[in-house]
């Protein structure tokens, strides 16, 4: 009783969904690039994906902290491979990559504005 003994599973491909604290929203943005690592039997697998959506929300599993719920997705990648890729419930580390040019231009206002005040 109240244990599930099938879980069906719609057509549409799995996403990784995390939560993050509200200081680390600011350095997150729909579309930016990710590599999320799976452990698998034959070592970490490396997956390219990218943020899909960011909610504020609290995720009670993880913390009771407000923060931000995000959705990682993997648009080169089919249905069928993200079943394979990436097991229901695996745990995985994510690592949000920003645009260099955005980095640099990021650097150089911070430096402006130490410099000139």
């Amino acid at each position: 009783r109240g244990t599930p003994v099938v879980h069906v599973e719609g057509l549409d491909a799995r996403v990784v969904r995390g939560w993050v604290r509200q200081d680390l929203a600011a350095a997150l943005a729909p579309g930016m690039p990710t590599r999320v690592v799976v452990n698998g039997a034959a070592g970490p697998k490396r997956l390219e994906g990218q943020i899909a959506n960011i909610t504020a929300g609290i995720d009670p599993d993880l913390s009771s902290e407000f923060g931000m719920l995000v959705t990682v997705a993997f648009p080169t990648m089919t249905a069928a491979e993200t079943r394979v890729e990436l097991p229901h419930l695996m745990p995985v580390a994510v690592d949000a990559r920003r645009n260099w040019i955005r980095r640099f231009d990021d650097w150089r206002q911070r430096l402006v504005h130490s410099v000139f005040g």
